[in-house]
């Protein structure tokens, strides 16, 4: 069994495998050239189901349904909207998303010669951690995540935490020496902005991060200098 992390993304969803303690983006047989693959899935009138670039590639034919933002649309409980965006009957966005997360985790056991995964750990928007529209997104799609054959534990953590995360550990191996302060991270994705402030501090080794509510920081304008 192996650890895998997962960058569940509007646009783009990419997979990484945590090997010899340092985490390594995995490439899959259809995106061989970049780990980026396509947050999409189609569907023909035969009712298969297709994902990534293959399923982007069935958007220009008439007769296939496209399904986008699905990750986004967890939290939507209007029907009349989510048949606007194509998904009805059996096809709601849970459904969607559990078929794309079994082929995307699926190809990546695929690719790293494994069968089974240990510890999933899925990234989620910050906004997620609020009960969106009285639900749960991040219990919803670790639920998702469990109802997976071959996966064992699921951990759902902070999108700019992990990124946070990520930068500290990197910043130990070059500089020798632990990060402590702010870092200001700037998410421009493919459906929304995102920007949170966090904080990092380490005590005994050990090293926590919180991201902080922007809207309780006051930030003040600049001091003018007098005219002389």
């Amino acid at each position: 069994m192996i650890i895998i992390g997962l960058y569940f993304g509007i646009t783009y969803t990419v997979t990484s495998v945590l090997s010899n303690c340092q985490p390594k983006a995995v490439l899959l047989s259809q995106t061989a050239a970049t780990p980026f693959i396509p947050t999409v899935v189609s569907k023909n009138k035969k009712g298969q189901y297709e994902y990534g670039i293959i399923a982007r590639k069935r958007a220009e034919r008439s007769n296939i349904q496209i399904f986008k933002a699905f990750k986004m649309l967890l939290s939507e409980t209007n029907p009349e909207i989510l048949k606007e965006r194509g998904f009805e009957g059996e096809d709601q966005p849970e459904e969607i998303t559990r078929r794309y997360l079994d082929k995307t985790l699926g190809e990546c056991l695929k690719a790293c010669g494994e069968e089974e995964i240990g510890n999933l750990v899925v990234g989620v928007p910050e906004i997620w951690y609020e009960q969106l529209a009285g639900i749960d997104c991040c219990t919803k799609i670790r639920d998702i995540c469990k109802s997976l054959p071959f996966v064992h534990e699921v951990q759902v953590v902070s999108e700019p935490a992990a990124a946070s995360a990520y930068f500290v550990w990197n910043y130990k191996l070059s500089r020798k020496e632990d990060f402590k302060g702010y870092i200001l991270l700037i998410d421009y994705g493919g459906g929304t902005l995102d920007i949170t402030l966090n904080e990092v501090t380490c005590e005994d080794g050990e090293t926590s991060i919180q991201v902080k509510d922007l809207s309780l920081i006051h930030i003040s304008e600049p001091t003018r200098p007098e005219p002389i």
